[in-house]
């Protein structure tokens, strides 16, 4: 409300400068709004799209005869052989991060 009232002193020139001054310092001006949504923006975006299109597709294959216990079994299964050969590619010793390890770990399964 005050700004309003001291804009309403300013001239029309004064005005429009002020305004491109703020857009500027904003970081919209010239189209630099636009580099801020690059591929870090958009990266992020399309993994979740990406992802809920795959469970979707996952979902309507799995067949409906298919035991529910076990087709989730399987599931952590293939999640656990996976995390295992990123583990074993990226980590530096299994009896080293073992005992860095405690009850909490076998915790989050539950």
């Amino acid at each position: 409300m005050i700004q309003m009232h001291m804009q309403q002193g300013l001239s029309q020139d004064a005005r429009i400068i002020r305004q491109e001054v703020f857009v500027e310092e904003q970081g919209f001006h010239h189209g630099k709004g636009a580099e801020r949504m690059g591929l870090t923006y958009w990266i992020p975006f399309f993994i979740v799209v990406l992802g809920n299109i795959g469970y979707h597709v996952v979902a309507k294959a799995t067949p409906v005869s298919a035991p529910p216990f076990l087709a989730l079994s399987v599931t952590y299964l293939v999640s656990f052989f996976l995390c295992a050969a990123a583990y074993v590619v990226t980590g530096p010793s299994l009896r080293q991060d073992l005992s860095a390890s405690n009850w909490a770990s076998a915790a989050w399964g539950l």
